[in-house]
Order: structure tokens, then sequence, then C-alpha cells
């Protein structure tokens, strides 16, 4: 409701960037499963420690002017290729939505809130699905859930609530 009341979002495009995140996940996460649980784990490790090196060095902090000469179909075209990268390393890996979503809509021309905003958008049906997936896998507990939940909805206001106060 705040993302959209204070026109952060972008709806068109989010749905289709939406849509082909979550095919690319489901299809990101198949593929780890052919991949041995070691191999996996410390793959895992080395992106998540290449992309934190990523946001020390190369910060994305510089704001860009939305470009608003494409055409409908450019803009869907390039959502749906930025959904099929974000979905496939968070179905591969299991991690670093955000950490992905946020400089590719930075490159697309959307401001530092926006970009936020609807990297949000994207990865929290995202989570859903997965939350959903390991609870009916039985990796995780509804018990387990329980202990995580409050602090991740406490953590999710109180960001939200400063990233409409701070300044780009």
């Amino acid at each position: 409701y705040t993302y959209a009341k204070n026109k952060n979002i972008d709806i068109k495009n989010g749905l289709v960037m939406l849509f082909s995140t979550l095919v690319f996940t489901v299809i990101g996460s198949f593929l780890a499963s052919l991949v041995p649980n070691s191999t996996m784990g410390g793959f895992s490790v080395v992106m998540t420690f290449i992309l934190g090196l990523r946001f020390i060095f190369k910060p994305v902090m510089t704001e860009k002017d939305r470009v608003t000469n494409k055409t409908r179909k450019q803009a869907v075209i390039q959502s749906l290729i930025c959904g099929c990268v974000i979905g496939s390393i968070c179905g591969f890996i299991g991690a670093g939505g955000g950490m992905i979503a946020i400089p590719i809509l930075k490159r697309l021309g959307f401001s530092q809130k926006e970009a936020h905003t609807n990297a949000i958008a994207i990865i929290l049906p995202i989570t859903a699905l997965s939350s959903a997936l390991y609870l009916l896998k039985g990796y995780v507990t509804v018990k387990d859930a329980f202990i995580y939940m409050p602090t991740g909805l406490i953590g999710a206001v109180i960001g939200t609530y400063i990233l409409h106060k701070i300044s780009p």
C-alpha cells in the first residue's frame, strides 16, 4: 500500500517480471536439486561472498533518470529477461534476490527507492512460494517458522518506514 501511495512501484512491468521470476525460480530450484549438497553449499557461500564484495566496492547509490523512450514491447522484454536472471539465481542458490534485483532495476533506470520497492514486490511472492515448499517437503516446521516470523515482520515494517524517510 505505502509503495503504491508514494508512486515507487511499477505495477505493469513488475507483474511481467514477477511472473518470469517465479517461473525461473522453480527452474533454478530444480537445477539446484540435481547438484550434490556439498557443492551447492560451497557455491552458495562463494556467490554470496562475491555479491557482498560487489556491494562494498561498487554500491548502487547513484540516481539515474527513468528511461522513458522505451516502447511497451521493449519494457516487457527487459522485464522478462530481468525476471529470468533474478529467478534463476534465486532458485539456484536460494538467496540474494534483492542483491541481484536492485542493481538490475537500477540499470533499467529505476531510482533507488523504486528499485528497492519493486525488488521487494518481486521477492515477496518468491519467499512465500519457497516457504510453502520448504514446509511441504519437511525442511522446516511451522514451529521453526514462528520463531523467525515476528522479528522478520518487525524488520519489514521498520525497513519500509525508513525507506520512505531517507533521501536517495
